[in-house]
């Protein structure tokens, strides 16, 4: 599992993004305020890392992605 983790606030983000500049940017200003970011290259990545991780405080999705849409990954 991709994960970065920032000091401080103990809270976990799943980021989600097909886009791998996306991920870094997010991911970088994310974990520079402190939070543990989750990364996931795609809906079905997301799921898979959603799965294995026992609690998330947030998900941050893109909406149009190859593989899975945004709603799709919510639902």
């Amino acid at each position: 599992m991709e994960l970065v983790d920032g000091e401080g606030n103990g809270q976990t983000i799943l980021l989600v993004d097909d886009e791998p500049n996306v991920r870094r940017v997010l991911s970088a200003v994310l974990t520079k305020d402190g939070y543990t970011v989750i990364l996931a290259d795609g809906g079905r990545d997301a799921l898979r890392k959603a799965k294995q991780q026992p609690h998330l405080d947030l998900l941050i999705t893109d909406f149009l992605m190859p593989d899975m849409n945004g709603l799709a990954v919510l639902e």
